[in-house]
């Protein structure tokens, strides 16, 4: 599934921090069928520390 992906990709892409806190942040309220669960966690090595604090 591409969902499994977004943690490698968004650390080899280098976003922002701060927007890619607000996308994950997004992804988790919008998780109306479930398509996002484990969103966090597969994100948390590009967000790091600074994008935990965010979230």
């Amino acid at each position: 599934m591409a969902r499994d992906d977004l943690g490698t990709v968004s650390t080899q892409a280098k976003l922002d921090t701060r927007k890619l806190a607000e996308r994950v942040f997004d992804g988790v309220c919008a998780n109306d069928y479930v398509q996002f669960d484990g969103l966090i966690d597969l994100m948390a090595e590009p967000l790091g520390r600074e994008g935990f604090c965010l979230l």
